[in-house]
């Protein structure tokens, strides 16, 4: 786990070492080829997995350049396409120089290790891109960002498929969820809450009157987001609902810092 940001995680499995998530480059996971060289790792084959296209979670993928890296197909579709502007508009955050590096073997909905006791499967929510990995002799799943504490970030405009995941996560039961940040669940309370928070904005039945500071800004910024891809799907009557959703939770409260985002739901509010 490094820090209180990205977490990256190793499996010791019988032929592999398979690590989930390279963080932020070369720096973070120097910790990571410390750890190898500890325990007398470093002879065994590196397997990257990515659990989506997001920077964070890729950029110390040039560290290891024997490695294989794997990820579901739109993950290394992603990167292809905004990798090097993301690198551009983020730098700022790389530890040591980054080299974008994609997946080279992809796959559309499962790819599985039997000898290893692992299973990668396409569970889209937090992208189209995201996929997750089951680690069948812990019964330990890592998630990446489709679980977040307190709610998730929507970062796309179809809620469905984030829906079905959190659903199968829950019918699967696991022992040990990781999430792509946070701390590690060992039950299922988190995935409920999120599961009901996406349901609600789906059903736009969200209760805000347990949200807490946190909640709301978060939830603004989803429905900002939900409302501009309605707005470029032509759908005025959704665009209209999730900035009203947004609005009445930051008008829940008057904090300073919730004024500029207030500002930005009610002029794309008057621009529809």
């Amino acid at each position: 786990k490094m820090g209180d940001t990205t977490i990256s995680y190793l499996i010791d499995s019988a032929n592999y070492v398979f690590l989930i998530d390279t963080f932020l480059g070369p720096i973070s996971m120097g910790y990571i080829k410390d750890y190898l060289i500890e325990k007398n790792l470093t002879k065994k084959k590196m397997i990257i997995f990515i659990t989506h296209g997001h920077w964070d979670h890729y950029w110390g993928n040039a560290v290891f350049p024997e490695a294989l890296i794997i990820g579901q197909e739109l993950c290394r579709t992603k990167i292809m396409a905004d990798g090097q502007q993301n690198l551009e508009k983020y730098i700022d955050f790389a530890e040591g120089t980054i080299q974008i590096v994609p997946p080279q073997i992809t796959f559309l909905s499962k790819l599985s290790f039997p000898e290893e006791n692992l299973e990668f499967t396409h569970t889209p929510g937090h992208t189209k891109c995201c996929a997750s990995c089951y680690d069948v002799l812990d019964d330990i799943l890592i998630v990446g960002d489709n679980i977040e504490d307190p709610i998730p970030y929507l970062m796309e405009g179809d809620l469905t498929p984030y829906i079905t995941t959190l659903e199968n996560y829950i019918e699967q039961n696991p022992k040990v969820i990781i999430p792509g940040h946070g701390k590690e669940q060992e039950n299922l309370d988190l995935v409920i809450r999120n599961l009901e928070y996406v349901r609600n904005v789906s059903q736009n039945t969200v209760d805000f009157t347990e949200f807490t500071k946190t909640h709301i800004l978060l939830h603004a910024e989803n429905m900002k987001f939900l409302a501009n891809v309605a707005m470029e799907n032509q759908t005025r009557d959704l665009a209209l609902q999730y900035l009203q959703s947004g609005l009445v939770a930051l008008k829940q409260e008057n904090y300073d810092n919730h004024q500029n985002l207030l500002r930005e739901l009610e002029d794309l509010m008057h621009s529809i």
